[in-house]
C-alpha cells in the first residue's frame, strides 16, 4: 500500500468526528492504502450532492494505474451524503483519458447509521464503469438508510465483479421495496439478512435469521446466534481461532478486534 492510516489505540478509542464541520466527505482515498482501527462519523455530504459520506475512493492517474485500498476494522457511523452515506467505491478517468481502477477490500467494519439524502445506498456502493473485482466481506451493514435505493449495497455500472460475503445486514431501510443489496455483478454468499424493508434471500447459503446480537453497539454475537459458523466453510475464511467463519464484523482472519 502506498499509505497506512492506522489507529493504534482501535475504533472504539481513536475518532474521526467531522460533526462541527462543514460540506464533505470524512476520508478520500486517491491511491492504494490503509485506514484501520478508526470511528468515523459526523458527514454532511449532501449540500454539494457528494457520493461517500465516511469514505470515497476514487483518483486521478498518470497512465492506467490499479489501487488496492483496504478498510479494515472501523466503525463508520451516522454519516450522510447526497449519494452513498458511509463507503463509495470508483475508478476515475482525467481528462487524457488515464484510468485508474480501485479494487477494494471492506472487511471487518461496522457501517451503522448512515444515510443517503436523494438516491443510492445509504450503505456501501460500487460503481463498476472503472472498477474491478472488489470484496465486501465479514462486515455488519445495520440501520442504515436511503430516500429511494436501499440501506445495504448498491452495484451500479459493469464490468466487474463484487464478492459480497460472510455479511450481516440488519434492519437497513429505505422508502421504498427494494432489496438490501441491489444491482447485477455480485457474488452474494453466505450472508445474514434479517429486518431490513426487503431481505435478500436468493444466492448461496444465503440465510434470514436474527443474527441475535449480543451489544447492538459493537454487534458482537451472542453464544446461540445463528451467524456462528455460518459464513464460508472454506479455511481461507476462518476465524483467527480456526474456527469455521462466524458471519458479521468479528469473524474472520481479522474478527478478533
Amino acid at each position: 500500500t502506498d499509505v497506512e492510516l492506522i489507529g493504534l489505540a482501535g475504533a472504539d478509542r481513536t475518532r474521526i468526528d467531522v460533526s462541527s464541520l462543514g460540506d464533505g466527505t470524512v476520508v478520500f482515498i486517491g491511491a492504494s492504502a490503509l485506514i484501520e482501527g478508526f470511528t468515523i462519523t459526523g458527514a454532511k455530504a449532501d449540500y454539494s450532492c457528494f457520493y461517500g459520506g465516511g469514505i470515497k475512493i476514487a483518483g486521478h492517474g498518470s497512465g492506467t494505474t490499479y489501487n488496492f485500498p483496504i478498510i479494515r476494522n472501523n466503525k463508520i457511523i451516522n454519516n450522510t451524503a447526497c449519494k452513498v452515506g458511509s463507503i463509495y467505491v470508483s475508478g476515475f478517468s482525467n481528462t487524457s483519458g488515464d484510468a485508474v481502477y480501485n479494487t477494494a477490500i471492506i472487511q471487518n467494519n461496522i457501517i451503522a447509521g448512515n444515510y443517503s439524502g436523494t438516491s443510492n445506498t445509504g450503505g456501501i456502493g460500487v460503481s463498476c464503469s472503472k472498477s474491478i473485482d472488489s470484496v465486501i466481506e465479514n462486515n455488519v451493514i445495520a440501520y442504515n438508510s436511503s430516500v429511494s435505493t436501499n440501506g445495504g449495497i448498491e452495484i451500479t455500472g459493469t464490468g466487474c465483479t463484487t464478492y459480497i460475503r460472510n455479511n450481516i445486514f440488519y434492519n437497513n431501510t429505505s422508502a421504498g421495496t427494494q432489496n438490501v443489496i441491489t444491482g447485477s455483478g455480485g457474488v452474494i454468499e453466505y450472508n445474514n439478512s434479517y429486518g431490513n424493508t426487503t431481505d435478500y434471500t436468493a444466492g448461496t447459503a444465503n440465510i434470514n435469521v436474527d443474527p441475535s446480537f449480543v451489544d447492538e453497539v459493537d454487534y458482537r454475537l451472542d453464544s446461540t446466534s445463528s451467524s456462528i459458523d455460518a459464513g464460508d466453510p472454506g479455511s481461507a475464511y476462518d476465524d483467527a481461532d480456526g474456527s469455521v467463519n462466524d458471519q458479521g464484523a468479528y469473524g474472520g482472519e481479522y474478527g478478533d478486534w
